[in-house]
């Protein structure tokens, strides 16, 4: 039972071992990498919108799994479903547990500054994401946003699944039950959580940019337009990267006050300015922590994934073209 990408490289794994998948149950929707699988292996899929009709009770019952595998499926396993398979949900849980239970662990640890994730294998019970851990991996998050180490997770999440199916089968699993301490809670992100706040630090914005896939990314308004961000860097202050930058750096915008465009001959920083400098492309400047978050992959409303220096370009002949014809009517 998963949908999507963290779910892909444990499936793959358990089509490529000795274990047979006997069905797949996935979320219906488009570009289903789990889908596709399914009708590729010729497995029976089912895309419900909800387990928790008896028919399904049901129909889980007359297939009659040894175990069911869970990686990010998407819908609540009622309690009546568990006790179906004599070996239980297992569930792939990106996140050290009990930290970061809930839907969206991976984005919410990058997001906070987490300096590591757990990938976790679970014995699923009623509760969210409260079940005793039969085997877990440390993965140290350095700068890695979650496009990039989501496919790394997985790819543990698949290892971790063939050895705790090996313990199994020798009746030789160790259960861990989880602490007390320390619960937070994953909730899935909010579309008012990826509008960039600048009364927040340029480190803070940074990792919401890095947590955010690019569906849901990170967001600010440019002259009443959506810009997403989609990769950044954090130039921090006194840096030598940071020194760097700001030597040949002149600001054109404020995005707090939506400022007509200006270059100024001499540096003076506000927050929120929108600086440029060149060959090195465009920043923001946060005053809370005096820090330049580097704008690597940008999308303005209705164009396509670019640079930042694409787009400071792009912006750059239109503020030209602005400036002759107004040169030409005077």
């Amino acid at each position: 039972m998963g949908t999507g990408e963290f779910a892909l490289h444990p499936l793959l794994k358990l089509l490529k071992s000795k274990h047979e998948v006997v069905a797949i149950y996935t979320k219906c929707g488009k570009n289903n990498p789990i889908l596709d699988l399914a009708y590729k292996y010729d497995i029976q899929a089912f895309t419900p919108n909800s387990l928790k009709n008896e028919e399904h009770i049901i129909q889980l019952t007359k297939i009659a799994p040894s175990a069911c595998i869970v990686a990010s499926y998407g819908l609540i396993i009622p309690s009546l479903m568990l006790s179906i398979p004599p070996n239980g949900f297992i569930n792939i849980h990106p996140s050290s547990l009990p930290r970061w239970r809930g839907a969206a662990p991976i984005q919410r640890a990058i997001i906070s500054g987490d300096k590591n994730i757990q990938v976790c294998i679970m014995q699923m019970d009623a509760g969210l994401d409260t079940g005793d851990v039969m085997l877990s991996q440390t993965v140290a998050i350095e700068n890695e946003t979650y496009s990039e180490i989501l496919p790394t997770l997985s790819n543990i999440g698949g290892n971790l699944l063939l050895q705790v199916l090996e313990l199994i089968q020798e009746n030789s699993v160790t259960l861990k039950k989880q602490t007390e301490v320390g619960i937070t809670y994953a909730n899935k992100i909010k579309n008012t959580e990826c509008i960039v706040d600048y009364g927040k630090s340029g480190y803070e914005i940074h990792n919401l940019v890095r947590g955010l896939p690019k569906v849901t990314s990170a967001f600010l308004a440019f002259q009443q337009k959506r810009l997403n961000l989609i990769k950044s860097t954090l130039l921090r202050f006194q840096s030598i990267e940071y020194e760097e930058y700001l030597h040949t750096a002149r600001v054109i915008y404020n995005l707090e006050f939506s400022s007509k465009i200006e270059t100024k001959s001499k540096l003076e920083l506000q927050n929120a300015d929108l600086l440029f400098a060149k060959k090195k492309g465009i920043g923001i400047y946060f005053a809370l922590d005096k820090s330049v978050l580097l704008l690597e992959k940008v999308q303005l409303e209705g164009k396509k994934i670019m640079s930042g220096l694409d787009f400071l370009n792009g912006l750059w002949g239109k503020m030209h073209f602005f400036h002759f014809i107004c040169f030409f009517f005077i």
